[in-house]
């Protein structure tokens, strides 16, 4: 945000605001820093085919690592960094980092499809598909390798925007998922209109489905209709065997939780797979 903005916006608020938008801009400005240090990571976590129990592809996710090795929560930084525009550099941090790794597990006879997730930021950017198709043949990756996820709240300010981008990164061959499904309430809506190859379940599918029959019955028609619009569902954070039973039941093709996996940086990632560990030997240049 420029300063000026920024300084107007200060000046154009309650006492309430105003506390949060300072708050908003200390977050950005740490995380500005993390990411010229090398504090900000990228993890990796498996999804599963239900059936057998196979590899199907990986989300790759933000990680901002604390001077004590410890992590900081998503949740407490990544709305922050969504309100005051740094989002976007942070989208193209993880999704070089993703492609980098999609080659580097290619490489070793281990193609594995990689998620990133895209924020409105990213989304509205009007040079997107030539900045996506210039990393994947700089990588000289199959864009079949590469999933953009996208959740409701980033379709709900330019919707025709999106979707135009959108059609042109799966023109380019890039698989695209709608993430969080069912947690906002315009999901069937979007479903019905916005160009889609994967549909990811929010957890409280889950959670509902687990002891109410009524939304048992809303999963099953859910993942029944996905099927017929030819959609691949996923059901996320899955962390119990009882919550495994019932998406198997409801012929969910696609499992991601803690009960099967949890994120972890790549080089656990290359030693799930039977890989030795290839740490970069230099600090990526895209931050």
């Amino acid at each position: 945000m420029a300063v000026g903005l920024f300084i107007a916006s200060l000046a154009d608020g309650d006492h309430g605001t105003i506390r949060s938008r300072l708050q908003d801009a200390a977050v950005s400005a740490r995380l500005s820093r993390a990411m010229r240090s090398g504090a900000i990571e990228v993890f990796y976590q498996p999804i599963f085919r239900v059936g057998d129990g196979a590899l199907e592809s990986v989300e790759a996710l933000v990680r901002w690592r604390r001077p004590d090795g410890h992590y900081v929560s998503p949740a407490s930084f990544v709305p922050a960094a969504e309100r005051t525009g740094v989002i976007g550099r942070i989208d193209r941090f993880v999704l070089t980092r993703a492609v980098s790794a999609a080659r580097e597990l290619a490489d070793a006879g281990r193609p594995v499809s990689i998620s990133v997730n895209f924020s409105a930021v990213t989304l509205a950017r009007p040079a997107l598909e030539q900045s996506v198709r210039h990393l994947l043949e700089t990588h000289d990756l199959d864009p079949r390798f590469l999933q953009v996820e996208i959740t409701e709240s980033a379709l709900v300010d330019d919707l025709t925007t999106v979707v135009r981008h959108v059609e042109a990164l799966r023109t380019l061959g890039v698989r695209i998922a709608i993430d969080d499904f069912g947690a906002g309430h315009a999901s069937l809506n979007y479903l019905q209109h916005f160009p889609a190859d994967v549909v990811k379940l929010d957890r409280t599918f889950l959670t509902t489905a687990a002891d109410d029959g009524r939304s048992r019955r809303l999963l099953e028609g859910v993942v029944d209709m996905c099927a017929r619009l030819h959609m691949a569902v996923v059901a996320e954070g899955v962390e119990s065997t009882d919550q495994l039973a019932l998406i198997r039941e409801a012929n969910v093709s696609l499992v991601q939780g803690f009960l099967l996996g949890r994120p972890g940086p790549l080089q656990e990632l290359r030693a799930s797979l039977d890989l030795p560990d290839r740490r970069p030997s230099q600090h990526d240049p895209s931050t």
